[in-house]
């Protein structure tokens, strides 16, 4: 992720003199005392919280075998085949990416290190990442900045106002093995040995998925899903979440996110019930497990009144459109050349 300093002076001059409705600090209070009952659970509960994680895990590695492997035989045509298997497919490694990277990875919340059966168990599960070519190393230290350093110009991962064309960049087939769009944090700009192996192993994964998949379909099933769809679907939908995450929120520590929710354009855009629906939640309290955030979010929405709900999260059915267009609209307004010396 490259920070553009022209993009931090927009995002100044856009929230100078802006009245935005901010927590309270009696409803911070109260999020605090339920935050510090989640923390707990998982070490109050160890046992349960491993087996939560491992049933995530077993359900995104099952579900993906029968959607490459099953359940294109329900299509008479190759190209319905194709199409189904390679979106649910995308969306299935993009939920993994998101889950592992972030709750594993960055936060190493999915195993906690008690034994050397944790210890292998996490280093598997926070690399698992890289069976969608993300590059895990580089990710981690930026997100570790982006917490550390939240809206301001030292994070590693600033999200508070990007502008459009940097996200329309993203689009561009192929974008996420391409080194011309910096508005990624799953991989550096270069090809540092950490991303050429995740390279190799999206390779051999896929590959042999592919090998298999030879024997129940046509090639053209398997060039549509695996070629077309899944490099570019799985990116698309990742960028669409860090693009909404924090942009145009307060340059804030604790106004400064924004909830997708548990609906539809949650799981959708969120990558699933463990990926990151409820970011502003997480980043009012890093601590709480995955699970704990879905209900930390119910929590926080009867909290807050009506101005606050439409300020931090999204309204049902129209409310991701709504308010992609509405940041679009906003940012595009402050667009200024970049200079050549940001980094």
């Amino acid at each position: 992720m490259k920070f553009h300093p022209e993009e931090y002076k927009s995002a100044e001059e856009y929230w100078e003199d802006r009245p935005y409705p901010r927590i309270t600090d009696e409803q911070y209070r109260k999020i605090s005392e339920k935050a510090g009952g989640l923390v707990k659970f998982p070490l109050d509960h160890p046992y349960v919280h491993h087996l939560i994680n491992i049933a995530v895990l077993v359900f995104i590695f099952l579900a993906d075998w029968w959607v490459l492997i099953r359940l294109g035989g329900h299509f008479a045509s190759p190209v319905a085949s194709g199409l189904v298997i390679g979106l649910l497919h995308s969306y299935l490694m993009y939920s993994l990416i998101v889950y592992t990277m972030h709750e594993g990875t960055a936060h190493k919340l999915i195993f906690r290190k008690k034994n050397p059966a944790l210890r292998f168990l996490g280093s598997v599960a926070n690399n698992l990442g890289r069976i969608a070519s993300a590059e895990v190393d580089h990710y981690a230290k930026k997100h570790l900045e982006h917490h550390a350093h939240f809206q301001t110009p030292q994070d590693g991962e600033f999200l508070g106002f990007i502008y459009p064309r940097r996200l329309y960049k993203t689009f561009i087939p192929y974008a996420s093995l391409l080194n011309f769009a910096d508005f990624r944090v799953h991989a550096g700009m270069g090809y540092s040995p950490s991303r050429l192996l995740s390279l190799a192993i999206f390779l051999l994964y896929h590959g042999t998925y592919a090998y298999f998949m030879s024997y129940r379909y046509s090639w053209l099933v398997i060039v549509i899903s695996m070629v077309l769809i899944t490099p570019n679907v799985t990116f698309w939908l990742d960028r669409l979440r860090q693009y909404t995450e924090h942009n145009t929120q307060p340059l804030d520590r604790i106004n400064g996110g924004r909830d997708l929710g548990r609906g539809f354009w949650g799981m959708l855009i969120g990558g699933g019930p463990w990926g990151q629906p409820c970011h502003w939640t997480h980043h009012l309290y890093p601590g709480v497990p995955w699970y704990g955030q879905l209900r930390l979010h119910g929590f926080v929405r009867k909290l807050l009144n009506r101005e606050q709900r439409d300020f931090f999260m999204l309204r049902p059915v129209t409310g991701y459109p709504l308010t992609l267009y509405r940041i679009i609209k906003d940012t595009g307004k402050y667009q200024k050349p970049f200079s050549e010396d940001a980094s």
